[in-house]
């Protein structure tokens, strides 16, 4: 005789209980070993950069109707000034719309005398080919006189990923293919509390940091995702194939720079580019390199093939990476007390209000450089036209 199959439901059921046992084992874990951390650490404000209780992000504030972010100006305010393309780190995660590079860059161009709207045109996980299609949708509306473009090291693995060159990974877990839903759980709980609560990013702070600290965790240097992609690190896990993958994804990235150029030189408009290094670049500090990353296993330095896409294409260039470095070595041979992590706390990626005044400070005298170009370009076309009239 056929055995009878066992109901769907009693099936599930085992499965599901295991799940949830299995996270809140693990929470409470975490929980256990991140006190044990907090209490181990001798200095917990001077890892924490003397600001323990600092919000570790600023809220995602003056969020405009059209996804921009920035202060609402009247229709037609923003037209024949500046835009601002780039990812997260042109749209100032971690800091204050105010904070944000664009708005730094229209205040420091203010002090200079000249008074230009900047737009915020940063978008999470964007890269060069999503700022074309938004300069296309969008020129119109602002018209700018420059445009300038903001790399950033994880916008390498961006062009790598829309080139198609990296497939989803596929598990065999029969939890994960019967309860899709269930197994993104944990992700989206991490996320939720990251974004809501000030305890546990708090937390998961200390802990990893700890973990770094004690050499228990390492940072992945074969990682596919975020800034450590750009690098191609001497790795197991970096071959040939992924450091010829790495050339494709800069190659696609100044290919992308090549036709915006090309786009917005068609339409009186100017491209410029500055580049924002990881904060594990700026010096050899430990504050700076938290994660402990092997600087001398780097085969590619963003900074550098950044540098070479734009004399290629004679492109404005902003050595923010230079910049940067420069303010580290004057922090630290001064007094302790005027230290800034010039980037948001435990981030390596995304510039503080001060880190973002220093990208200002760099790019004004460009933008005024090249809005003087433009003028006696104008200037001698006009000339030009009525002597042959």
């Amino acid at each position: 005789m056929t055995e009878a199959k066992e109901p769907k439901a009693q099936r599930s059921a085992p499965i599901r209980r295991g799940f949830w046992r299995g996270i809140l084992r693990t929470l409470a874990v975490d929980l256990v070993i991140a006190l044990g951390v907090l209490a181990s650490l001798e200095s917990v404000g001077r890892l924490g950069e003397g600001r323990v209780f600092a919000p570790l992000h600023a809220p995602e504030d003056h969020l405009r109707e059209d996804g921009l972010r920035g202060e609402e100006r009247p229709v037609g305010a923003e037209r024949r000034g500046v835009v601002v393309l780039g990812d997260s780190t042109a749209f100032g995660t971690g800091v204050t719309w105010e904070e944000a590079l664009p708005a730094a860059l229209e205040r420091r161009l203010k002090r200079r005398g000249t008074t230009l709207a900047v737009v915020n045109a940063g978008g999470k996980g964007s890269g060069v080919s999503g700022a074309l299609e938004f300069m296309k949708s969008n020129f119109e509306r602002f018209s700018p006189r420059v445009v300038v473009m903001a790399l950033s090291p994880a916008m390498v693995a961006v062009a790598h990923r829309h080139a198609g060159d990296v497939q989803g990974s596929k598990t065999s877990s029969k939890a994960v293919t019967r309860f899709p839903e269930l197994s993104r759980l944990p992700l989206l709980a991490h996320v939720w509390a990251y974004n809501h609560t000030r305890a546990y990013p708090l937390v998961n702070r200390y802990l990893r940091m700890g973990f770094f600290r004690l050499g228990l965790m390492r940072e992945n240097l074969s990682g596919r995702d975020g800034a450590i992609y750009a690098y191609a690190f001497e790795d197991a896990g970096v071959d040939e194939t992924r450091i010829h993958e790495t050339e494709a994804a800069y190659l696609k990235i100044e290919q992308e720079i090549a036709l915006l150029r090309a786009w917005l030189e068609a339409r009186s408009a100017s491209l410029l580019i500055v580049a924002l290094p990881s904060r594990f670049m700026i010096s050899d500090d430990v504050r700076d390199n938290q994660r402990g990353v092997q600087k001398s296993k780097i085969r590619m330095d963003p900074c550098e093939r950044f540098a070479g896409m734009a004399a290629r294409q004679r492109i404005g260039y902003g050595d923010l990476c230079g910049a940067l470095s420069q303010a580290r070595r004057a922090m630290r041979l001064t007094e302790a007390s005027i230290w800034d992590p010039l980037y948001v706390v435990d981030d390596f990626t995304h510039l503080d209000a001060r880190g973002n005044e220093i990208a200002a400070e760099v790019l004004a005298p460009m933008l005024e450089h090249e809005l003087t170009r433009q003028l006696s370009v104008g200037l001698s076309t006009h000339t030009s036209t009525i002597l042959s009239d």
